[in-house]
């Protein structure tokens, strides 16, 4: 008597178990490295925002020879209103979405700024004096406020941060 043996051609559950948990530990060294990318990508979008803001008020100085008062100020209602073009000459400094109220850095703070409304060159920021006409930054990722001392996150327009 002849038996034949007839082999399953599928895979064993200790297979199975052995690929999924290759496959886990790969993903968890990929988690970290994906989690960083995205983080620099954040922070160079904000830094170019920044930049884009600090231009357009240069810009609304070199037009108007004055920059508005009330320094430091947010990137709230009113400053959007003046710098997309509900200002006496009506020129637009920069292009918002409609609706937009407020100006967000990638992590959802308001960028906030201080404009030299006496011109002589210099402004208070919760970082120091900044010697230039317009200093434009983001509280970072943290979103601490400024008086709570943590600033080593924080993006600005006045260095190469």
């Amino acid at each position: 008597m002849v038996r034949s043996m007839k082999r399953n051609s599928g895979f064993t559950l200790v297979e199975l178990i052995i690929v999924i948990a290759i496959i886990g530990l790969l993903a968890g060294m990929l988690l970290p490295a994906l989690h960083r990318a995205r983080m620099r990508a954040r922070r160079t979008k904000c830094k170019t925002e920044v930049k884009q803001i600090e231009m357009a008020w240069k810009s609304y100085l070199n037009d108007y020879r004055e920059l508005p008062s009330s320094s430091p100020i947010t990137m709230g209602p009113t400053a959007i209103q003046i710098l997309k073009g509900q200002n006496t000459y009506k020129y637009k400094y920069l292009e918002f979405k409609p609706g937009v109220t407020e100006m967000q850095d990638p992590w959802y703070n308001v960028y906030k700024m201080a404009l030299d409304d006496d011109l002589d060159d210099a402004v208070e920021t919760p970082h120091g004096t900044v010697y230039r006409n317009v200093a434009v930054w983001s509280t970072g990722p943290d979103g601490a406020d400024d008086s709570s001392g943590a600033r080593d996150d924080d993006v600005t327009s006045w260095s190469k941060n």
